[in-house]
């Protein structure tokens, strides 16, 4: 069967209509629809909309039929989100973007932790101890910073929740851009690796408030620095625009 045209209309009730239950088992949020998902996050609706049309056409979304219903999904699209560096300028707003990413992962990579710690249906923690070994093992910064996205991409993955994947996509996506800022940052910050098995123990025995709170302790310190840094570079780049 040939995929249809995407509607995009349809595409993000799709998207939207789904749980996002919290690791500790509390609230549900079911999000139904653009204009809830753009409260949510205190954005502009046609933002959200304008968005998902962008995700769609760069391959980011995945959407199929099942009936008369249309089903979608977020993935990794090596044609869209590696195309992400090329669009990257030096301007003011490509640092507010790159913060912004930061400013993600530091509050949702520790609930992706805690909920995949809470999916039963999963085994992460296996590859979780592969990556971690190899981060150990390893003594480049490059790699090592590579090798750190594996292991949030994983987490997300085995968080079974398609805004936490996404939100790990975007750090993917973006980490060409974000390794001179990493390269900057206090080693202590980055490499965490007793607290890193920890987390992988925690997620091992379904534990998903200490998988949750350990997972806080190791992204919040390093996404703060990146973002303090990222607003230096924004101050810098705004005052050349404007000729100071």
């Amino acid at each position: 069967m040939t995929e249809p045209d995407v509607d995009s209309n349809l595409v993000l009730d799709a998207v939207f209509g789904q749980q996002l239950t919290s690791p500790t088992g509390g609230v549900h949020l079911v999000f139904t629809h653009e204009t809830i998902i753009a409260k949510r996050l205190g954005v502009p609706q046609p933002e959200v909309h304008q968005a998902l049309r962008q995700l769609t056409k760069a391959g980011v979304l995945d959407t199929t039929v099942v009936g008369s219903r249309r089903k979608a999904r977020f993935h990794r699209s090596r044609n869209g989100l590696e195309a992400i560096p090329q669009l990257f300028t030096g301007k003011p707003a490509d640092f507010i973007a790159m913060r912004s990413i930061f400013e993600v992962a530091q509050h949702l990579l520790p609930e992706a932790a805690g909920l995949c710690a809470t999916q039963t249906a999963t085994d992460t923690s296996t590859a979780l101890e592969d990556i971690q070994r190899l981060l150990a093992a390893t003594e480049d910064r490059t790699r090592f910073y590579r090798l750190t996205i594996d292991f949030w991409h994983c987490v997300a993955e085995g968080s079974q929740n398609t805004v936490y994947r996404l939100a790990a996509n975007n750090l993917r996506g973006v980490l060409d851009l974000c390794v001179p800022i990493l390269a900057i940052l206090p080693d202590q910050a980055q490499i965490r690796h007793e607290t890193k098995n920890s987390l992988i123990d925690a997620i091992a025995i379904r534990d998903g408030e200490r998988a949750r709170d350990l997972a806080a302790d190791l992204v919040g310190p390093s996404c703060q620095l990146a973002i303090t840094v990222c607003n230096d570079l924004y101050r810098a780049a705004d005052a050349e625009s404007r000729g100071q």
